[in-house]
């Protein structure tokens, strides 16, 4: 999975990977939105583009999840193609490439679905591949991120906003929050103990998280009848 030839370097890209896709129109915003965006297909991620009748700046995967007529579509795409038998997902392949490129700032789309298995594997990257880029998970209702504390975050999150707080790694030590419905202090969240820290919600304009030791995924839920 190693990409030999050395090429220009992409600073900033959306991945759009083989998951679901409720809100279209949320998605032709984003494109639109990030304008200065690499937009890189990852195999099935390749039908959004043709729904939205948009072009991606590349194409990578070994195809298998894209019907004929879209490949046609888009013959003239620049594209980075693997085998099907293989031992790593094609998002992985697209987070290696961008690693490669020195990609600072990533957004995966497409990376929560049906298969529960590419659901985690894919939180699992997300964690592999944020020690050197920042990179966030982003839906329709989502937005992840992971962080290696000891770590102190100052957000701005609309009153009502809903979050969570999920260990990575065996447990998280010294949880302090501020700003939510339940406030925190020096709190320790085991790992199999994940739902102690869901659906915590903000109660003011400003928020302060603070995490003395672990791995962390912050999950920002979008309320959608809001």
């Amino acid at each position: 999975m190693s990409f030999l030839r050395r090429e220009s370097p992409i600073k900033k890209a959306i991945i759009f990977a083989n998951a679901t896709y409720e809100d279209l129109n949320f998605y032709e915003k984003l494109i639109d939105k990030h304008k200065n965006y690499t937009l890189i297909a990852v195999d099935g991620g390749l039908n959004l583009f043709y729904k939205l009748k948009k072009k991606p700046d590349l194409i990578i995967g070994d195809l298998d999840s894209v019907d004929k007529k879209v490949l046609k579509k888009f013959k003239k795409i620049k594209r980075k193609t693997f085998p099907e038998i293989k031992d790593f997902t094609d998002t992985r392949s697209a987070l290696e490439y961008l690693q490669k490129s020195g990609c600072k700032k990533v957004i995966m789309t497409g990376v929560w679905g049906n298969r529960i298995d590419h659901s985690l594997a894919n939180i699992s990257l997300l964690e592999r591949f944020s020690k050197k880029m920042d990179i966030s998970l982003l839906n329709e209702h989502n937005k992840a991120k992971v962080y290696f504390a000891p770590v102190e975050l100052d957000l701005h999150l609309k009153k009502g906003t809903t979050c969570s707080l999920l260990a990575l790694n065996e447990e998280l030590r010294g949880i302090s929050l501020e700003g939510f419905f339940y406030p925190l202090e020096k709190f320790d969240l085991k790992r199999i103990d994940a739902d102690r820290c869901v659906s915590n919600v903000a109660v003011k304009n400003k928020q302060k998280i603070k995490i003395e030791s672990g791995t962390v995924l912050l999950d920002i839920i979008k309320d959608p009848d809001k």
